[in-house]
């Protein structure tokens, strides 16, 4: 029976016209100083409305009774689920993030509120950084992003034996960000047993553990999570149960703004948060993604678009972009075997000297392979466009085929290069260098679930001294698969499309086909460049 966090049939009218309020507990919490709840995260009454994450496949968690249990498997030292919400921090305006505790994990473990902010980094990557407040022995305000973490407050607290509800507090001011933590029993909120804040500010800020970063992180929050963190050999086990988790202001609607820069050619379209930037030639659409390569730090994030003739259109949805332009830096690319029980597969690596990708695969490594980024092996999309350089390869590749897949459905949380086989649940756009018996000639297709062919394009083959970039999308129940060359993209090679609507939403990766020949002879060498992958998201951060 839910008591400080109750939600009921009452007197306000909650998201989707649900008719909710919340009783004492929250009330209370709006009466020291944190304002009542205005957003309902989950109630973990409506099933499943969270991504799930872990460094490794295998998270178990359960929804029983209107709770949400969550165990960390193995040697895991961290798992999580996530929200994929973007809340704005008003200026002198208290914003809390409150759940209830109702089983702590014991031992060396902590039940955990975050707040995950998002950017772009230096080298075009995408980076996490946030806040949190963990609960176990101690109560710990965190702060976390670009490689760094530290602890600004780590504070011993009483053996806790009874549920309580647990708050993450953040209030802009000016240049500094104010953090608190605060924790009291469920059932009787007038008993606090912790409440403690501290001030992010500008400069270096002294910290319990660890190195402050900087300056406050900035844009809105992005997306939210509840955390389970335990130290692998002390309790492999672990687990927590969590009942509502709430909000204390209402999402914020994604917001645009275009500018043109002097004597510039083209526009400049600016947001913050996890968006997807959508395109159409009329405001009625079809509203397609964006394929233009995004700039930014911080949450803050702008594209550059062309001033077209007839006019085109923008707007925002809640979604993903992830641009790599296989720049020097931390590589996050791994290949796999599509092939369940063959541990052969070609290698993916980095080319130095030309800013690009290569895959290669010689001999028995010669084998059909996915290409995965590990940023994006924990989001799903619906609508959604990925496209892909292609600078040279070794001709003449023989009935080998390089594309892209999406919409990809593992039967696992997460779909992990180290995880054998392809999907059967699929989307693909293949290109196929050249026929073996017919080396003029290329071919694109599109393949459905289980490989099945949707339509196919023969065409003269392309030529490896010429570069390509190869684009797919899936909007709707239309799939749509081009090839430009590198110096004219205004208008495609060749194209083909199908419609299937079969698969509503999945997951993206790259994927290719052996080449032909003298197994011990034949040979798959092909270089790729700027990645781009565009969606809207369904989950983030994993789904089973």
């Amino acid at each position: 029976m839910k008591t400080s966090m109750h939600l009921v049939h009452g007197y306000g009218k909650g998201r989707g016209g649900r008719w909710l309020t919340l009783l004492t507990g929250l009330t209370l919490l709006g009466g020291l100083g944190y304002p009542v709840a205005a957003d309902v995260i989950d109630d973990f009454e409506s099933g499943k409305r969270f991504g799930v994450y872990s460094g490794k496949a295998g998270v178990s968690y359960e929804l029983v009774d209107g709770h949400l249990k969550v165990s960390r498997p193995g040697d895991e030292e961290v798992v999580g689920v996530y929200y994929y919400r973007t809340y704005e921090l008003p200026e002198g305006e208290t914003v809390t993030f409150t759940t209830d505790v109702l089983s702590l994990p014991g031992g060396n473990a902590y039940a955990a509120v975050l707040v995950v902010f998002s950017g772009i980094a230096e080298k075009a990557r995408y980076e996490e950084s946030g806040y949190g407040a963990l609960l176990g022995r101690t109560v710990q305000l965190m702060k976390w992003g670009l490689g760094q973490g530290s602890y600004f407050r780590d504070d011993p607290v009483a053996a806790i034996r009874e549920p309580v509800a647990l708050t993450l507090a953040l209030t802009r001011q000016g240049q500094s960000l104010k953090l608190g933590a605060r924790v009291v029993l469920r059932d009787q909120p007038d008993q606090v047993l912790y409440d403690r804040e501290v001030t992010d500010g500008p400069g270096q800020d002294p910290v319990a553990a660890g190195a402050d970063s900087g300056a406050p992180l900035r844009g809105p929050v992005a997306a939210v999570a509840l955390w389970l963190r335990s130290d692998p050999s002390a309790n492999p086990r672990a687990e927590v149960v969590y009942d509502n988790f709430v909000c204390s202001h209402d999402q914020t609607a994604p917001r645009l703004s275009l500018l043109r820069r002097g004597n510039q050619p083209g526009a400049a379209i600016e947001w913050e948060g996890f968006c997807a930037l959508l395109e159409a030639e009329s405001v009625q659409g079809p509203w397609r993604p964006c394929l233009e390569a995004p700039t930014g730090a911080d949450s803050h994030y702008a594209v550059n678009v062309p001033v077209q003739r007839g006019g085109r259109f923008y707007r925002l949805t809640r979604g993903f972009f992830h641009h790599d332009a296989f720049v020097p830096g931390e590589w996050s690319w791994k290949t796999g075997s599509t092939e369940v029980g063959n541990r052969y597969k070609p290698g993916i690596g980095y080319v130095s000297s030309e800013n690009c990708g290569r895959i290669r695969g010689v001999g028995v490594i010669n084998a059909d392979f996915v290409a995965q980024n590990e940023i994006l092996t924990h989001m799903w999309s619906g609508d959604c466009a990925a496209s892909v350089d292609l600078s040279a390869w070794t001709p003449p590749m023989e009935d080998a085929s390089f594309g892209i897949i999406l919409r990809a459905r593992p039967e696992n949380v997460v779909w992990h290069c180290p995880t054998e086989g392809l999907p059967r649940e699929r989307y693909a756009g293949l290109l196929t260098f050249s026929k073996a018996g017919s080396p003029g000639e290329s071919v694109l297709s599109i393949t459905g679930p289980g490989g099945e062919v949707l339509e196919r394009r023969r065409f003269p083959a392309v030529d490896p001294q010429k570069r390509y970039r190869l684009q797919f999308r899936a909007v709707g129940d239309r799939l749509t698969l081009e090839l430009f060359d590198r110096e004219q993209l205004e208008t495609p090679l060749v194209s083909c499309a199908a419609n299937d609507g079969r698969i509503a939403e999945g997951m993206v990766a790259l994927h290719g086909t052996r080449a032909a020949g003298d197994p011990t002879e034949a040979v798959y060498d092909l270089r790729i460049g700027r990645f781009l992958f565009n969606g809207t998201l369904t989950y983030c951060l994993g789904k089973p």
